[in-house]
């Protein structure tokens, strides 16, 4: 009797985490299948000094590796047929350019990263997620140093206020595909692009 009593109201825990999964918004829903890779690219992009201009380089390059990857895979998922507002979004251009104005300009290998693979739309809105919510890490960086105020990537990222409005894409995205797992999945391969 103890048995069934256990597995019965285990059946009921499993159906309730389904259904707050499909009922609470996505953005929750990725922060938490996420939570491990996102905190090991915060604690790698913690290491880096901001208070030092060599510091701010490294951690440029850092994210650079990491979002030219991204960005190429987008581009070659044409997620602007999903995404009007895309090319607007992109930014490794803007850090390469940054780059190769310091003394420390990434090498070549840096400057062409490979593409990430995102086979389905569902993975595309993913790694959007990443992208997108990389912007309010940063922002939390901005006012480190006053290094911060002449790199063209922090003041990008201190005036842009996307979140909002990308969250009400990302709901409906998620409506429309109904699948989170490959959301998730998007978002860890994001994820994993930063350099370890």
């Amino acid at each position: 009797m103890a048995i069934a009593l256990r597995a019965s109201a285990a059946r009921r825990k499993m159906i309730m985490s389904e259904t707050v999964q499909k009922t609470s918004p996505v953005r929750f829903y990725l922060a938490e299948q996420t939570r491990a890779s996102h905190e090991g690219v915060d604690k790698r992009a913690e290491a880096f000094d901001l208070t030092l201009a060599e510091g701010v380089t490294q951690f440029l390059r850092f994210m650079y590796r990491g979002i030219s990857a991204i960005e190429a895979g987008l581009d070659e998922s044409q997620t602007a047929r999903i995404f009007p507002l895309w090319s607007e979004r992109k930014r490794a251009a803007m850090i390469g350019a940054e780059l190769a104005e310091t003394a420390l300009a990434y090498s070549e290998d840096e400057a062409t990263q490979q593409a990430l693979d995102f086979r389905s739309e569902a993975e595309v809105w993913g790694a959007l997620y990443v992208l997108e919510g990389s912007r309010l890490g940063a922002r939390i960086l901005v006012n480190r140093s006053e290094l911060m105020s002449k790199s063209d990537f922090f003041q990008e990222t201190a005036r842009c206020r996307y979140w909002p409005e990308f969250l009400v894409q990302l709901e409906q995205a998620d409506m429309r595909l109904d699948d989170r797992v490959g959301m998730a999945e998007g978002a860890c391969r994001a994820f994993a692009a930063f350099p370890g």
